[in-house]
């Protein structure tokens, strides 16, 4: 009878490391994201910090994720009260007020990034070609991305 439970264990054990390996391999491949194309560029779909959804346009040139201010607001972020102050230049040459914060998390179709690096936008009043806000490297540099304009599809590969 011992005998018996120490080979259902192995078998148990044998199972799992081979769940567990489907599982890295399959996170090891990339992942498809269908975008939207317009006037703002190439549009995605996001949910921040598991609860908010935000349209956010992906911007290469960005170093962080921004959002705008009912954004975070959304997100129940107090934003008068985060104590880094940021001044962001803009492709237009625009220099913005914003306010630096970590997103606990960024998720796009399935595909998270944790702790990702955000600045909240102050003025919302401000025409910034966009309306949630900007996908930027802070989320990007977790992966090797590519952008496949044909299909529009952001194509995703998480950096281990």
């Amino acid at each position: 009878m011992l005998t018996f439970i120490i080979m259902a264990n192995a078998q148990e054990q044998d199972r799992e490391t081979e769940i567990t390996k489907r599982l890295q391999e399959e996170a090891r491949k990339p992942k498809e994201v269908a975008f939207i194309r317009d006037t703002r560029g190439i549009v995605l779909d996001c949910l921040l910090n598991n609860k908010t959804k935000a349209t956010l346009v992906l911007d290469t040139g960005a170093t962080y994720v921004m959002i705008r201010k009912n954004i975070a607001e959304k997100l129940g972020i107090d934003v008068y009260n985060l104590p880094i102050n940021q001044t962001l230049s803009l492709a237009n040459g625009q220099q913005v007020a914003g306010k630096y914060f970590i997103l606990d998390s960024v998720k796009i179709n399935g595909i998270e990034a944790k702790n990702i690096e955000a600045v909240v936008l102050l003025d919302e009043d401000i025409d910034l070609g966009f309306s949630d806000g900007l996908l930027g490297i802070s989320f990007l540099e977790r992966f090797n991305f590519q952008i496949d304009y044909k299909n529009n599809k952001l194509i995703l590969n998480k950096l281990h």
